[in-house]
This record gives structure tokens, C-alpha cells and sequence, in this order.
């Protein structure tokens, strides 16, 4: 009976020499980069200013979550009228279900867009857009609002609370 011949498995499974020189360093560059990229992205989210947004996170039963959960988006529209009379604006009936949570993460562009859109319908001097967000014990926290006066087309942005 023979022995098999030793073999050198290191070299049988490479199918390519690996790259030298230059090449080698684009390669090992571009793999780092690639690496930096996908350590960088989930690291912005957690040092992000906005605490709120938690699109990424597993956090989806923490208290943040659970407080904006709770919270109803609310507009009311000053109309031109001889009195001037401001009424609520029924979100529900305008938007559909799927973006009413755009409008809970406060996503400007989206908001701006809802509030041009109203002011374009006629016949409206003013619309504030906020958020009611109640605590436990009944009261209400303060919101940050949007208001865009519908003569200028210029948006405030103001914090307090909503009747």
C-alpha cells in the first residue's frame, strides 16, 4: 500500500495570486472604506440630535415611543370670513391612515407640503398644524407647532399648547 501524496491545501484552494503593489492597497482601501461606511451609518443614528426618531432602533417599546404612540395630530385653519372664525380641520378625512405617521415623526417637508396644499384650497387666512400629546395624568404636554399664514406663505414654528 502507498502513502497519498501530501498535499498543500493553502495553495490548491486559491484560485487567483492575491493582488500586489497598488492593487493591493485600492483593494484593502476600498474595504476599508466599505467597513467605515457600514460601522458609520447606525452609529449617526444613535448620536443624532433627534431622540424622537426612532425609525431605526429596536427600541420600539420604550417610552418615547409610547408617548408619541399616544399623541393625535390636530390642525386648525383661520377663515376668511367676516368674523374670522378658526375651525378644527379633520386630518383624518384629508390624508390617508399611511401618512398620518409621517405627520407624528413631525417630517417637515411633508407637513409643509400639507399646509401649502390647505392654504391652496381657498379662502383660508391662516393654518396651525401641531400635536396633542396627553401625560398620564391627563394634562397636556407642549407641542411644537407649525403655522403658515396663507397671505405671506411664511412658516413660523412655535412651542406650546393647542386648545
Amino acid at each position: 500500500m502507498t502513502e497519498p501524496h501530501p498535499r498543500n491545501l493553502d495553495t490548491e484552494l486559491l484560485l487567483v495570486d492575491p493582488p500586489s503593489g497598488k492593487t493591493r492597497w485600492l483593494v484593502s482601501g476600498l474595504i476599508g472604506i466599505v467597513i467605515v461606511i457600514q460601522l458609520a451609518l447606525p452609529l449617526k443614528y444613535y448620536f443624532d440630535s433627534d431622540q424622537t426618531d426612532e425609525r431605526f432602533a429596536w427600541r420600539m417599546f420604550s417610552s418615547s415611543f409610547m408617548h408619541h404612540k399616544r399623541c393625535s395630530n390636530v390642525m386648525f385653519e383661520q377663515v376668511d370670513s367676516d368674523d374670522q372664525t378658526v375651525r378644527r380641520v379633520p386630518i383624518e378625512t384629508l390624508i390617508p391612515k399611511i401618512w398620518r405617521h409621517s405627520f407624528g415623526r413631525f417630517q417637515r417637508p411633508i407637513l409643509d407640503k400639507l399646509l401649502h396644499w390647505r392654504c391652496d384650497q381657498g379662502g383660508i387666512l391662516r393654518i396651525r398644524y401641531g400635536r396633542v400629546c396627553p401625560q398620564i395624568d391627563g394634562n397636556q404636554v407642549e407641542s411644537t407647532q407649525l403655522e403658515l399664514n396663507c397671505q405671506t406663505h411664511e412658516i413660523t414654528l412655535t412651542k406650546g399648547l393647542l386648545p
